[in-house]
C-alpha cells in the first residue's frame, strides 16, 4: 500500500514542477476596461447591494442589465478588461444559464474578478476556454433566458475565483467580498486615463457631506464619516483626527477649522490636527453649510436654515421650513436659494423671505457679476430683482447656468449646452447626450467646466462650444460634488466615495 502511494506521488512531481504552474498564462495588466453590454441600450434593472423580496431579503451581488423586452435574449457579453478565465461552464448555473469568470490584473497589483451570468452560447459565439487569456471587448457568450427575464447578472468581487456564487448573500456584499460594478469601472476609466495623478478612497461612499476646506498651499481637510483629516497636495493623507460624535459639516474659521455636530456642538481644530476650543451653540444640524458674505447659514433637523456670526459661536437668524437647498447663489444683500422641492427662495442678510415661487421643474440661480442675481427656471432666464422675476429670454427649463464677467451666460438644461451673448443671444449650442444629475458650471478662462453628481466631467471651449475634455467617473445623486483648480494645475474633485487629482492640461487636450 505504501509503494502504490509512492508511485502516485512520483507519477504527480512533473504536474508539481514550476514548469506546469507556469503553464498557466499570465495575461498581463489592465490598460483599458468598459462594461460588459452597451449602456446606451441596456439598463441598470436591480442595483447592488439591495435586498431581494424573491430572495429571503438578501442581498444582491451584482448588478443585472436589461437590454428590453425582446431585446436582450442573444445579445453578446463583453469581457469588461483583460484577463484570465477562472471559469466557464454553460451548465453550472443549470436553469439559469452559465457562468464565466475572469481575473483581472491591475496596475497597481491589485486582483478584481468579474462574473458574468444567466449566459448562453451559439453556434457562432463559444464560452472561452478555462485558464486562457481574453482581451477587452472579447465576446464572452450571449443573454440567456433567465428569471424574471433574460439580462446579465454582472458581479465583481475580490476573492472566490472560481466560485459562481449565489447571487445573492444574507450579510453585507461588500463584507462578503463583492464590489459595486459600476464603481469600479467608472473609477478604473478615470485613473486609467492620462489626466489622473491621484486619488483617495474615503469611507463614506456617498461624500462629501460637506465641501473640504481648500489651504493657500492646495492641500485640503475633509471630513470622512468619523474623522477629518488633512490631504496633501498630491493626494497624501497628512493627519487624521478621530470624532466620537456625527459631525455634519465643517467651517473654515480663522485659521482654524470648526466641527459642526449634528447635536450644535462645536469643535475647533487647528490646521496642524490640534484640537482646540469647544461649545455648544443651541442648535442641531443636519448637513452642509452655504457661505454668504461670511456667514455660515446651514440647514437644521427641523427643517429650518439658521445663520451663524463669523466666528460660530452666536446664531443670527433662524428662518422655518426650507427644503433640502440643490443650489444657492449671493450677489447684492440678496440670497438665493433652489430647492429640491422646485421652490425658488430669496432672502436677504436678516433672513427675512423677499420672495417665494414654486416652479414648473428644476433650476438654477447664478451670479450677475456686473451686479444681481440670474435665475434659469419656467424655461427661461430671470433677473431677480428684490422680490420679482423680470424674464430675460427664453431658454428650456434645466439645471445649471453661469455669468461670465462680460456678460456672457451658460446655461445647461440636462441635454443642451447653450451660450447666449450679453444680448441674450444664443452664440452656440451642444449636446451632451447621457449626462445627468445635478449639474454645477464654472469657468476658468476660456474653458467652461461641467461637473455633475453622476460623475459626468466635460470641459468645453466657450469661443466656439468645442468639446475639449469629457471623462465619467463614478458618481451618485445622494451625493454633493466640489470641485477647485488648484494653481499647481490640479482640478480636485470630490464625489461619491472618493477625492481625485487631474491633470487639467491633460483634461483640456487639444484646447489647452
Amino acid at each position: 500500500m505504501r509503494t502504490w502511494w509512492l508511485v502516485c506521488v512520483l507519477l504527480a512531481l512533473p504536474w508539481l514542477t514550476p514548469q506546469y504552474v507556469m503553464a498557466q498564462p499570465q495575461c498581463g495588466f489592465v490598460d483599458s476596461v468598459g462594461f460588459p453590454v452597451d449602456v446606451d441600450t441596456f439598463q441598470l434593472m436591480q442595483d447592488f447591494a439591495v435586498p431581494s423580496y424573491r430572495h429571503r431579503g438578501w442581498y444582491h451581488t451584482a448588478e443585472d442589465w436589461f437590454g428590453g423586452r425582446g431585446t436582450s435574449y442573444g445579445q453578446p457579453v463583453r469581457a469588461i478588461a483583460a484577463g484570465r478565465v477562472t471559469l466557464s461552464s454553460p451548465i453550472v448555473w443549470g436553469r439559469d444559464g452559465g457562468v464565466v469568470i475572469l481575473e483581472h490584473t491591475f496596475p497597481d497589483g491589485s486582483i478584481y474578478y468579474s462574473q458574468y451570468g444567466h449566459l448562453i452560447e451559439s453556434d457562432a459565439v463559444r464560452f472561452p476556454q478555462p485558464y486562457t487569456c481574453v482581451a477587452a471587448g472579447d465576446i464572452l457568450g450571449l443573454v440567456g433566458e433567465a428569471r424574471p427575464a433574460p439580462h446579465l447578472h454582472f458581479e465583481i468581487r475580490v476573492r472566490n475565483a472560481d466560485l459562481p456564487g449565489p447571487g445573492y448573500t444574507e450579510r453585507d456584499p461588500i463584507e462578503e467580498g463583492y464590489r459595486r460594478p459600476s464603481q469600479m469601472i467608472r473609477n478604473w476609466q478615470i485613473w486609467l486615463s492620462p489626466a489622473h495623478r491621484w486619488h483617495l478612497g474615503l469611507l463614506d461612499e456617498t461624500g462629501p457631506a460637506t465641501p473640504p476646506i481648500s489651504l493657500g498651499d492646495e492641500s485640503l481637510i475633509f471630513l470622512d464619516t468619523d474623522r477629518v483629516s488633512r490631504l496633501t497636495p498630491d493626494g497624501r493623507v497628512l493627519w487624521r483626527v478621530n470624532l466620537e460624535q456625527t459631525a455634519v459639516a465643517l467651517l473654515d474659521t480663522a485659521n482654524s477649522v470648526t466641527i459642526v455636530y449634528d447635536n450644535g456642538h462645536m469643535q475647533q481644530v487647528d490646521y496642524d490636527g490640534a484640537v482646540q476650543q469647544s461649545w455648544d451653540i443651541g442648535s442641531s444640524f443636519s448637513g452642509a453649510p452655504i457661505t454668504p458674505n461670511n456667514l455660515y447659514v446651514l440647514p437644521t433637523a427641523d427643517g429650518a436654515l439658521v445663520a451663524l456670526s463669523p466666528n460660530a459661536h452666536e446664531i443670527l437668524w433662524r428662518v422655518p421650513d426650507i427644503p433640502a437647498i440643490t443650489n444657492w447663489a449671493f450677489e447684492g444683500g440678496l440670497l438665493a436659494l433652489m430647492t429640491t422641492t422646485r421652490e425658488l427662495i430669496v432672502l436677504d442678510l436678516n433672513g427675512a423671505i423677499l420672495q417665494r415661487d414654486r416652479l414648473d421643474g428644476s433650476g438654477a440661480v447664478a451670479v450677475i457679476p456686473s451686479g444681481g442675481l440670474l435665475a434659469y427656471a419656467n424655461g427661461g432666464l430671470w433677473q431677480i430683482q428684490t422680490a420679482r422675476l423680470e424674464n430675460s429670454t427664453s431658454a428650456t427649463q434645466g439645471g445649471a447656468a453661469f455669468v461670465a464677467e462680460d456678460g456672457r451666460v451658460f446655461v445647461f438644461d440636462n441635454e443642451v449646452l447653450s451660450a447666449f451673448d450679453n444680448a441674450r443671444q444664443v452664440v452656440w449650442q451642444v449636446l451632451l447626450p447621457g449626462v445627468t444629475g445635478t449639474t454645477t458650471l464654472s469657468l476658468y478662462g476660456d474653458v467652461l467646466l461641467l461637473i455633475t453628481t453622476q460623475g459626468n466631467i466635460a470641459a468645453v471651449r466657450v469661443s466656439d462650444g468645442g468639446l475639449c475634455g469629457i471623462l465619467h467617473i463614478y458618481g451618485d445623486e445622494r451625493t454633493r460634488t466640489w470641485h477647485r483648480l488648484g494653481g499647481d494645475g490640479v482640478l480636485r474633485i470630490a464625489i461619491a466615495g472618493q477625492i481625485v487629482g487631474l491633470d487639467w492640461s491633460t483634461l483640456l487636450g487639444v484646447c489647452d
